[in-house]
């Protein structure tokens, strides 16, 4: 399997792998964290499904620490008609992104993101490259049908001041969409503009018949957790990240 993050590694200028709960399946975790070593490696990221509890502790024992948690919601969406969905408040315009609209957008980006997610949680990591995460993570989703394949925005007189994206995916023969990056101008928040652009994401999904849609979001953001489950989410899982430091983790070792 491999484990190596390219895009982590040359922004943070350190060897990063990336590994979730399949990585460890019949594997001793000493006998992991020595390959870790061996294979000069400074930073390990772990998602984690909190199903696997037991496997969070065991990383926890050897080293590894808790940067943030998610939950993952979901909202059914096969045999539903755009009549069932809740209405847009319909205060602000929602549309779909331009390519005028992406220097706003990743500016925007970068203000809603400050100190937000893992790579902040970690004081090892750099400050403007945990920055540069988000606001390249913006400008690829708007450039690069890999990394989304819709964004609706709310636009205010012309100047994006909200946004969720998208990227369709296909398992087991469903076809289901998966929110990627989203944020509201903090000057216009609590005006329902998060709303809207998920009923908007939701109408796009039954207009191409998907099976349902769904987003990640982290647990201690209280105010999104909310709005999707007004709308009618259900929780669907529940992920923690983990990081460890090879040269901690040796220590444990």
């Amino acid at each position: 399997m491999n484990i190596y993050s390219k895009i982590d590694s040359d922004r943070f200028g350190v060897k990063i792998g990336k590994i979730t709960e399949e990585f460890f399946y019949n594997k001793n975790i000493k006998t992991i964290i020595k390959y870790f070593f061996q294979e000069k490696y400074d930073l390990i990221l772990a998602r984690i499904d909190f199903k696997h509890i037991n496997l969070i502790n065991e990383l926890e024992k050897n080293g590894f620490t808790i940067k943030d948690a998610q939950s993952t919601l979901q909202y059914k969406i096969k045999n539903k008609t755009k009549s069932d969905l809740p209405t847009k408040f319909s205060q602000f315009d929602i549309r779909e992104l331009k390519s005028s609209d992406i220097e706003t957008f990743v500016n925007l980006t970068r203000t809603c993101f400050e100190d937000y997610g893992h790579y902040f949680a970690d004081e090892r990591l750099n400050y403007n490259d945990c920055l540069d995460t988000y606001g390249d993570w913006a400008y690829n989703s708007c450039t690069n049908s890999k990394v989304a394949d819709k964004i609706f925005v709310a636009d205010l007189n012309g100047e994006v001041i909200g946004y969720l994206s998208f990227k369709i995916y296909t398992i087991n023969n469903n076809k289901y969409a998966a929110g990627g990056i989203g944020a509201v101008n903090p000057k216009y928040r609590n005006l329902g503009i998060f709303r809207d652009v998920t009923i908007a994401g939701l109408e796009w999904g039954i207009d191409n018949g998907f099976d349902w849609e769904e987003h990640n979001v982290l647990v201690n953001n209280f105010s999104v957790n909310k709005s999707f489950l007004k709308l009618g989410f259900k929780p669907e899982k529940f992920m923690v990240t983990l990081h460890g430091w090879v040269d901690e983790l040796k220590r444990k070792l």
